[in-house]
């Protein structure tokens, strides 16, 4: 269902009931799930923080007052507004003026609709020229200094069109490419090619292709060591492998193969004295297509990204090694910022480890101060016990005898050793920690390190 499709009576009814103050914090399940219908169209707005609540959008308020969407297609082309409506009756072909747009009308539109403009749901030619358009619009230059164009609905739906102020934000990652043109024959040979020359086994192409094979990848090859980069010939690898800092890439240039049934020649059968009446039958073999292949090793880190690259009817695999070497250079950029990134994460761990031994070995000093403290204070109080009780056991024991005396003396000898306050040195001596009186302090780090495993 299209957002400006008439409401049914039920979206109606809670159209209205919004506008007139309601805002449905209170409704049931059917009412909210009309609600949401009507914010999908645009015409309310729902807040689910702190509860349900409906608002009214403008789009709400136009319909309310004219009965029907403010998007709903007009009878033109171009509406006032910056909703511009291209659908052509089923059955009937496009105007030619629809599928002729120029880009200079495209920035004008932009221009006069505050920068927008939105094609409701066009035919696939209409579709097609409004983005001929923004191709045009781009490659010649039209657009205002410092803006940039995106668009929306390149296949489906809606086509919105913005034009953007500031740099768009892929604009990094575009750099020029020079174009990588193979000459018909070999000038320089490289190094590497002449190695292949000797043992062309390393590259699987048939001895009609091997030229232009050789070709290509000496083309791809002086063009790579021309960008500061390097390469070698592996003993147990088949084909180049291309190097870049710190990353290689396996690089093999093969030809497609396809199977032909291919009979014996009347010489052939004459040697084999097979009889006219007998049924010959024809043997497969596979055959060279012409057709080249130029592949990177598939690694897993790379999925998603392209890796090989082919003649086609429409073009030649020499008119794509700009792309190739694009990609090996995409590549070595990808990995060296993982690489940073994995250096930048090792770092962090290093200082969230060390962090954590500095607040465990903190942690460890104040449990052996508290349990020292504790120690004292349980002595003091035992100590002063034991003489009170020995004041009491002497006042009781007016005409005590000997034995009592020598108790009452130990008592107090005892008191006294057990007294912190008899003693000079009060706080304890805390030794380095061993690991594993660490581990109760560090959760989940290991006293040997971010990446030790207990």
């Amino acid at each position: 269902m299209r957002r400006w499709d008439p409401l049914n009576d039920r979206q109606l009814a809670v159209l209205q009931r919004v506008a007139g103050g309601d805002d449905l914090h209170d409704s049931d399940s059917p009412t909210r799930q009309s609600a949401d219908a009507l914010r999908d169209r645009g015409l309310l707005d729902i807040n689910r923080r702190g509860g349900w609540q409906a608002t009214l959008t403008d789009a709400g308020a136009f319909y309310i007052e004219h009965g029907h969407h403010p998007d709903r297609p007009t009878n033109t082309d171009v509406a006032p507004s910056t909703s511009v409506s291209n659908r052509t009756p089923r059955g009937t072909r496009p105007r030619q003026t629809e599928l002729e747009i120029t880009a200079q009308q495209l920035i004008d539109r932009l221009q006069e609709n505050a920068g927008v403009v939105t094609v409701v749901d066009p035919e696939a030619p209409t579709r097609a020229a409004w983005r001929r358009a923004i191709h045009a619009a781009k490659e010649d230059g039209l657009l205002p200094r410092g803006h940039h164009l995106r668009h929306r609905g390149r296949d489906t739906g809606d086509l919105r069109i913005e034009l953007v102020k500031g740099e768009h934000p892929d604009a990094r990652h575009w750099a020029p490419r020079l174009r990588v043109d193979v000459p018909n024959a070999i000038g320089q040979v490289h190094p590497l090619v002449a190695k292949l020359q000797r043992r062309p086994g390393r590259i699987f192409v048939t001895e009609a292709s091997l030229n232009r094979a050789l070709r290509i990848l000496n083309t791809l090859l002086t063009e790579w060591e021309r960008r500061g980069n390097s390469a070698e010939l592996e003993d147990d690898a088949h084909g180049i492998t291309m190097i870049c800092g710190e990353s290689r890439y396996g690089t093999q240039i093969s030809e497609q193969r396809e199977v032909v049934e291919q009979y014996p020649t009347s010489e052939e059968l004459e040697q084999k004295k097979v009889y006219a009446w007998q049924r010959v039958q024809p043997t497969e073999r596979e055959v060279g297509t012409g057709y080249l292949v130029l592949e990177l090793k598939h690694e897993w880190k790379y999925s998603g990204r392209r890796r090989r690259w082919a003649d086609r009817a429409r073009w030649t695999l020499e008119s794509k090694l700009t792309d190739v070497l694009a990609e090996l250079e995409a590549r070595a950029q990808l990995d060296e910022e993982r690489r940073i990134a994995k250096l930048e994460e090792e770092a962090r761990r290093q200082q969230d480890c060390e962090a954590a031994m500095a607040t465990a070995r903190f942690r460890f000093a104040e449990d052996v101060k508290i349990k020292a403290l504790t120690e004292q204070v349980d002595g003091w109080e035992q100590a002063a016990r034991i003489r009170a009780y020995c004041d009491a056991l002497q006042a009781a024991q007016a005409d005590a005898n000997s034995d009592v005396t020598a108790w009452i003396e130990w008592a107090r000898t005892y008191a006294d050793r057990i007294d912190p306050l008899r003693r000079h040195t009060f706080q304890p001596g805390i030794s380095e920690p061993r690991p594993q009186d660490l581990k109760p302090y560090l959760g989940r780090w290991s006293p040997y390190g971010p990446d030790a495993r207990y």
